[in-house]
């Protein structure tokens, strides 16, 4: 079968076979302007006797001693298409033309001052197109009011709900269903805004009740827990997250919906608290697994302080569970990934950025805030404001000075000024400032933080330990400062078995 004519065929053939235009067309230059003008579109695809002859008269223009389309005229085309007046087809009609306008005006040359011609087509485009979406609106809310209006007296309703969640009442469009909310079309007011509700919610009892089935049954990879603390099934949010019993027990709430009873609520939440369950298992596994651990005496105060706090604890607050933990309890919490360090206590496993992340949102939970981003992924210190210092340590970045700096790092930091100080007073030289990735004066105030006493130096300042370590702000260890901030051996007291720093030596202080 032979393929249909392309339009600039068909239009060259129509002219060519008229004598004005053949007897024209007598030499290449003119021959080369028929076939241009014969591309000119036929936006309605009809190529009526009407295009033909735009064409014709468009070909004459240019073939004159002007060489170009008459402003004049070309003024009278448009400004008999800038009409906004008429039905649905018109406006279609008018559209098509003054888009044949608009291409003519960007050939190159046939206008003079095609600029102005291209931007005056351009509006009146704008201007029909706003009318024709008008007429279709309203066609469109005068065809479902007069559908709504034979609704009341059905028994039964026609109604689907496409894969993007469309909502149809025999074959209308009504709005839209997304997880298990319906919104209605947001042209509908008043009256028909009631009506819309009143047959959604005959027509959708089927649906939602297949779709609790659906969600009841589906793998959990169909799950997800965003940003904003709201749990979504096949990218529609149904419930949100909510302060639980504990961090790591959160509540879950199912999202309002008319459409849902108790029964169903209920049986969604199950689905949802299983699968937040597994999420939170598998993401902060060994949180998990130091909740389970069934330790006592001062191992489980320790884990039940690193459980509460979401991984890291500073370590003042679990100085006397830590000082009564015997070598075999240590090795326990070891095993479980629990790092006693000496200035947390945290575990290295949780600061991944997923985990990072959901013990971000588990706070957020718990203390009813509003959710806030945690440090980004390869980040070891941020600034951080006074009012952020629980959720940073949530986090796994305990502040100190001003700075949220991640748990290992700031234990590798600690160590590295402890061993330093071995020598005498602490420079703060770049390889100790490339830990944090901080300035001289940020440094300086970190470590000061830290529990260190800046003492003037030969070379500059430099610092020595300036209190006793344990609280969270303390640094030093148990010796004491000489003169000119060296440091002595402290005078050892109750060294035995029994004794203090016998406990003391089985921390693990570094």
């Amino acid at each position: 079968m032979p393929s249909r004519e392309a339009d600039d065929q068909l239009a060259l053939v129509q002219l060519a076979a008229d004598p004005d235009c053949a007897g024209g067309a007598n030499s290449p230059e003119a021959v080369r302007t028929l076939w241009d003008v014969c591309q000119i579109p036929d936006f309605r695809k009809t190529m009526t006797d009407a295009h033909i002859r735009l064409l014709k008269r468009i070909w004459r223009h240019l073939c004159a001693p002007e060489g170009r389309v008459p402003a004049d005229w070309a003024a009278d085309q448009m400004a008999w298409l800038d009409r906004t007046e008429g039905d649905i087809d018109t406006l279609t009609t008018r559209i098509a033309h003054i888009r044949t306008w608009t291409y003519i005006a960007h050939s190159g040359g046939w206008l003079e001052n095609a600029k102005h011609w291209q931007e005056r087509a351009r509006a009146i485009e704008d201007r029909l197109s706003d009318a024709l979406h008008d007429r279709l609106t309203q066609r469109f809310v005068d065809r479902r009011t007069a559908v709504l209006s034979r609704l009341k007296d059905k028994d039964r309703l026609d109604a689907g709900v496409s894969t993007g969640g469309e909502v149809t009442v025999e074959g209308e469009y009504v709005g839209r269903l997304e997880g298990f909310r319906f919104a209605p079309d947001s042209t509908a007011t008043g009256d028909d805004r009631k009506a819309l509700l009143g047959a959604a919610n005959r027509a959708l009892q089927g649906e939602i009740a297949s779709r609790v089935r659906a969600l009841t049954d589906s793998a959990d990879d169909a799950f997800m827990l965003g940003d904003d603390l709201r749990l979504a099934w096949r990218g529609a949010a149904v419930a949100r997250i909510a302060r639980g019993t504990r961090a790591i027990d959160p509540a879950i709430e199912v999202l309002d919906s008319a459409f849902l009873s108790a029964a169903d609520r209920e049986t969604m939440r199950r689905r949802l608290v299983a699968w937040l369950d597994a999420h939170i298992a598998r993401v902060l596994a060994p949180l998990v697994h130091l909740d389970r651990a069934g330790l006592s005496g001062p191992a489980r105060g320790v884990a039940f302080q690193l459980v509460e706090a979401l991984g890291t604890v500073a370590r003042g607050p679990a100085l006397d569970q830590a000082g009564r933990l015997s070598r075999a309890e240590r090795e326990a919490l070891r095993a479980l990934g629990v790092r006693i360090g000496a200035v947390t206590l945290y575990v290295p496993a949780l600061l991944k950025p997923a985990a990072v992340r959901l013990r971000a949102l588990l706070w957020a939970a718990r203390e009813g805030a509003a959710p806030r981003t945690p440090p980004a992924p390869g980040l070891v210190t941020v600034k951080a404001e006074p009012d952020e210092l629980g959720f940073f340590d949530a986090v796994g970045y305990p502040v100190v000075a001003g700075r949220a700096i991640r748990a290992d790092m700031l234990e590798r930091l600690d160590g590295a000024l402890r061993q330093a100080s071995r020598k005498g007073p602490v420079v703060l030289g770049p390889a100790l400032m490339s830990l944090a990735g901080l300035g001289a004066e940020d440094m300086a105030r970190l470590v000061v933080g830290l529990g260190w006493r800046e003492v003037a130096g030969e070379t500059g300042p430099s610092y020595v330990p300036a209190a006793r370590r344990g609280s969270r702000n303390g640094a030093a260890g148990s010796r004491h400062e000489g003169k000119n901030g060296a440091r002595k051996p402290a005078r050892r007291r109750g060294t035995g078995e029994a004794g203090p720093f016998a406990k003391l030596r089985e921390l693990e202080l570094g």
